[in-house]
């Protein structure tokens, strides 16, 4: 019998050029990453609509490979720029679109940019580096020196860190 702080969290940082995620587990209370991933929509003269094809192409596999998520949680975005925000709205369609088609998930968690900072970092106005060096911390003794791709990567991370603590799920 699944125990209730037991869990597989996929967490996202979502953007159209450089997505990115975590697969973690949470067994008795500790907190362990089994995959990071990212999409790296810059590389290539992707079209918008090619970029969401590889962003639910990835998202897909991860689903088929792991089967079901208790939780799938991001990070709300945000832009101060119309398009930079519609473009954003388009690519957590396909992520909700997929994590229901392949998950059935009907309900993704959101934590705000802040909450994530202040839980990981320590403040809301934290940067990259110190989310990171957050996570850090957080993170086991054998996986406190994997590396990140880019900061999206951590900040994947960090938002599963954040979920697990804020529902109270760790040690």
């Amino acid at each position: 019998m699944k125990k209730k702080n037991n869990q597989l969290i996929l967490a996202l940082d979502l953007s159209l050029n450089l997505p990115a995620g975590c697969v973690a587990q949470v067994i008795d209370g500790e907190f362990k990453l089994v995959e990071i991933f990212h999409i790296d929509n810059k590389k290539g003269k992707y079209t918008t609509p090619e970029k969401l094809d590889r962003i639910a192409v990835k998202l897909k596999d991860i689903f088929q490979r792991y089967g079901n998520f208790d939780v799938v949680v991001r990070e709300k975005g945000f832009s101060r720029f119309a398009n930079t925000t519609q473009l954003l709205f388009r690519v957590v369609g396909v992520a909700d679109l997929v994590a229901y088609q392949e998950g059935g998930i009907k309900s993704i968690e959101e934590l705000p940019p802040t909450v994530v900072k202040s839980i990981v970092a320590g403040y809301s106005k934290a940067d990259k580096l110190e989310v990171e060096e957050g996570v850090r911390q957080l993170l086991s003794e054998d996986q406190k020196g994997i590396k990140f791709y880019s900061d999206d990567e951590s900040d994947a991370v960090a938002v599963a860190l954040t979920y697990c603590i804020k529902k109270g799920l760790l040690k």
